[in-house]
């Protein structure tokens, strides 16, 4: 059976799953086709709700629509954002593409119709949350490491590059507004951590108006930790090393804030960067694209090689979405592996993170190297 095959019978094996239970998620690995199976489910006479959490979302269904010559005059396209306004409506199906970023109060809003949910990435808590408001259940599972397998989509290798904090330059903003001074990423790490630890504890023995002041104060010190750690020269100078030593591959770069994308690539693609980049990027007309969030789901980018994570946040969900992006198979490479790069500020809460980003992808295909010996 060709690799084609294969994702042809997982396509029908999914229909018919949802053709008999009538509701439910399908969770079927990125880069197998969960948006044509979705399209084939559609009755084009009768009226279809597709939900998305982003407009680009949205505009990569409009192009499947034409790519597979099937018409989308009965379909109404919403984002997350706007499923207000279609909440008192009834549809004859509701598809629920990339289910699991919806929040509870957005799961709430689902207007009536049989509910298809769509995802690559669902993590257990992610799947309560629906089953609690939805009482959705995975009806359909096809993973990544099937997908591997059956030859649908590429290999990969993460390697995570460690690096330490720096404690010799003084540049970091610390001390007050009245008694400010320079200090170095590790001492204001360490003053942070410091500082968040005595008001967890506070906050443990305190009750009533006092323990919701002092989880206020918590999430600020987390917060300011967490900026700290985003925004830290050591992870952006160990980025740009991973980018350099492969200046002749495609390289796909995700980072947390705009400041660190615009020190990370020449071009970006955020919230204020122009959507040009991420066009000419998808396109193969330039080499380096750096992303805020951004290019986690509904992106059609040529087959490339090689991603570096400047940074993790916790969720195995936007960890698979990230690598997803590297694993389409290239017709003329069908051997290929992909290589992530994940940076790693070590003995900080971004071990915690990397860790928890990283539960799901199996240990023979993790790597460990510090940055001195890249």
């Amino acid at each position: 059976m060709t690799n084609n095959e294969k994702r042809i019978l997982v396509h029908e094996q999914a229909k018919q799953s949802f053709l008999t239970h009538k509701k439910g998620i399908l969770h079927i690995s990125m880069g197998v086709g969960k948006t044509k199976i979705a399209i084939d489910l559609i009755n084009t006479d009768s009226k279809t709700l597709v939900v998305a959490p982003f407009n680009s979302v949205l505009d990569s269904w409009k192009e499947e629509f034409i790519k597979w010559n099937k018409s989308d005059a009965n379909v109404v396209y919403t984002t997350t954002a706007s499923l207000g306004k279609h909440t008192k409506n009834t549809f004859d199906l509701v598809v629920l593409d990339e289910i699991h970023l919806y929040s509870t109060n957005q799961l709430s809003k689902i207007p009536h119709g049989r509910l298809l949910g769509l995802t690559g990435t669902l993590s257990d808590s992610s799947a309560a949350v629906i089953k609690e408001q939805l009482n959705l259940d995975v009806i359909f599972s096809y993973d990544i490491e099937q997908a591997i397998r059956d030859g649908i989509i590429a290999d990969y290798r993460v390697k995570v590059i460690e690096v330490s904090l720096d404690n010799s330059l003084k540049y970091i903003q610390g001390g007050t507004k009245l008694k400010p001074f320079l200090t170095t990423e590790k001492a204001q790490y360490d003053y942070l951590t410091k500082q968040f630890n005595q008001i967890k504890f506070a906050e443990w023995n305190a009750i009533g108006a006092d323990k919701k002041k002092y989880a206020l104060i918590k999430m600020q010190f987390a917060s300011k930790r967490a900026k700290l750690i985003y925004s830290c020269k050591s992870k952006i100078d160990a980025a740009n090393k991973i980018i350099s030593k492969h200046s002749n591959d495609r390289i796909l770069i995700f980072t947390t804030l705009t400041d660190s994308a615009n020190q990370l690539s020449e071009h970006q693609y955020h919230s204020k960067a122009d959507k040009k980049n991420l066009d000419r990027f998808s396109d193969g007309e330039i080499d380096r694209l750096a992303v805020v969030n951004m290019a986690n789901v509904g992106l059609n980018i040529k087959p490339l090689h090689r991603a570096v994570v400047h940074q993790f946040q916790s969720s195995e969900e936007t960890a698979q979405q990230r690598m997803g992006r590297l694993l389409r198979l290239e017709y003329n490479n069908p051997e290929k592996i992909a290589e992530i790069h994940v940076v790693c500020a070590v003995n900080t809460v971004d071990e915690d993170w990397v860790k928890s980003a990283l539960k799901n992808v199996p240990r023979s295909k993790l790597e460990y190297i510090h940055y001195k010996n890249l």
